[in-house]
């Protein structure tokens, strides 16, 4: 029992409701709304799932009482595989999803149990308990739903807003994900102006090889960190520092690596190295050498000046005993007795001109500490 008039006329309400729900779905994406305004638009949807609903329900609720027990079946049938659809494709939004399937099931039923046949009120049944299983599944689902969202909501949070640089490349090299932090570094204004070009592009060219080889490792499984200097878009130059891991998506393997700035670093350590450059040339032209005593283990550390006006190698033994042995033996009893009892004891600074014997040549010198 297929009346024509009546399935062209389910067919066009059901054409029109899903005409309606993408109108909807389109206005809502041009409106963009505001958090405060999304209440009127959650209406709006609660309304377009009830008359979705109600057109899935318009042909079986006008034919079922007429139709045969199979035709009923096939009915109840395809009533129920559609709720079940709607239960997974709207679970985020539990009040449309039970108002579908409430407007799809309950009309037919009520129409086939009024019928008052044996077959039709245990169809009207059937459908009664899938409305009420599909919508308690179906807040199981929504919490389930919900509970993800969150969760993604939280982490994509936390990665938006992280300092350091976060991205995911994919096995061929190519930039797949980056968060702000990230774009940043590399100067770029969006993800679209970067992703899937491959990554070694905003890379230096003299670390691209090292970057590739540390690449090709991390999807290999091993863990890796590297420091490297990268080139934006702009033609900034920073040093970055990257920590890698496999880690799999969608059944591959990529790459997911955290990369903080380390310009500043890198640039102390390079002043320090010419501060230490400076300081060691001065001393070379000036003759002086510079140490540093640690009292508790009478232990020094000196500089490659005073090593060589002391004539001694990286070998020596910087102890208070060694330094006593380069002292002249005529000054030697003199000059420990006023190291122990001046320095140390009363805590005095060292000042005092005295002679040495260099260890390398056995030549003698005169020093002032």
């Amino acid at each position: 029992y297929f009346p024509p008039a009546l399935m062209m006329l389910w067919l066009a309400a059901i054409l029109a409701g899903a005409a309606m729900r993408y109108l909807q779905w389109a206005a809502y994406k041009r409106a963009a709304p505001a958090p405060h305004a999304l209440a009127r638009w959650r209406r709006h949807y609660l309304a377009g799932a009830i008359v979705a609903g109600a057109a899935w329900s318009l042909g079986p609720t006008l034919m079922m009482p007429q139709a045969g027990s199979a035709a009923s079946a096939l009915f109840a049938g395809t009533l129920l595989s559609v709720c079940a659809v709607a239960m997974s494709t709207q679970a985020s939004q539990q009040a449309a999803m039970q108002a579908f399937i409430v407007a799809a099931l309950a009309p037919a039923a009520i129409a086939v149990w009024r019928t008052g046949g044996e077959v039709e009120q245990t169809l009207a049944l059937v459908l009664m308990a899938g409305m009420t299983a599909l919508i308690i599944t179906g807040r199981r689902s929504h919490r389930a739903t919900r509970d993800l969202i969150e969760t993604q909501s939280r982490m994509r949070t936390i990665i938006e807003t992280e300092p350091e640089c976060i991205k995911i490349v994919d096995a061929q090299g190519r930039l797949v994900q980056m968060n702000p932090a990230g774009l940043a570094m590399i100067e770029a204004d969006s993800l679209e102006q970067v992703a899937g070009r491959p990554i070694v592009n905003s890379i230096a060219p003299e670390y691209r090889a090292d970057f590739d080889s540390l690449r090709k490792r991390v999807l290999a499984g091993e863990t890796m960190q590297m420091e490297f200097e990268t080139i934006g878009l702009k033609g900034g130059r920073r040093w970055l520092e990257t920590h890698a891991v496999p880690m799999e998506d969608s059944g591959d393997t990529v790459l997911l690596a955290v990369t903080r700035d380390i310009t500043e670093r890198k640039r102390a350590e390079e002043a320090l190295k010419e501060s230490e450059q400076l300081l060691r040339e001065s001393q070379s032209i000036a003759g002086l050498g510079s140490y540093v005593l640690d009292l508790a283990t009478s232990s020094w550390k000196s500089s490659d000046e005073l090593d060589r006006l002391f004539g001694i190698d990286k070998e020596y033994e910087r102890t208070v005993a060694g330094w006593a042995a380069l002292i002249h033996p005529d000054d030697r009893e003199m000059m420990v007795k006023y190291f122990r009892d001046e320095v140390v004891g009363e805590g005095r600074a060292f000042d005092r001109t005295y002679r040495i014997i260099r260890h390398d040549d056995r030549a003698e010198r005169w020093v002032h500490g």
